[in-house]
């Protein structure tokens, strides 16, 4: 990154990456961070899962705010009610020879 530097841009570093730096060291170092890390792991999956989905879906705060809680939880209804019913075709329908 150095060689390609000029007087016109700056080198930026992702802040994430001083963060992620620091939750090494404060879980490393303190007891209590170590024995509940598995919940903040949990919690880090969860947070990844929604950002990569409204990602992907295009969706964004200003969006969400703007259609309203209605139809997210209509949508939020609706996913769950394809997904539990495909669990339920994939775990107790026959399969065919």
């Amino acid at each position: 990154a150095f060689l390609f530097k000029n007087k016109t841009s700056r080198v930026k570093i992702p802040w994430f990456i001083g963060l992620f730096v620091m939750a090494l060291v404060v879980n490393t170092y303190i007891p209590f961070v170590q024995q509940n890390s598995h919940y903040l792991v949990a919690l880090a999956k969860a947070g990844l899962t929604l950002t990569l989905f409204l990602i992907g879906s295009g969706l964004s705060k200003k969006v969400l705010l703007s259609v309203g809680v209605r139809p997210l939880f209509l949508g939020i209804l609706l996913w769950l009610a394809v997904s539990l019913t495909s669990l339920w075709a994939i775990t107790s329908l026959p399969v065919g020879n």
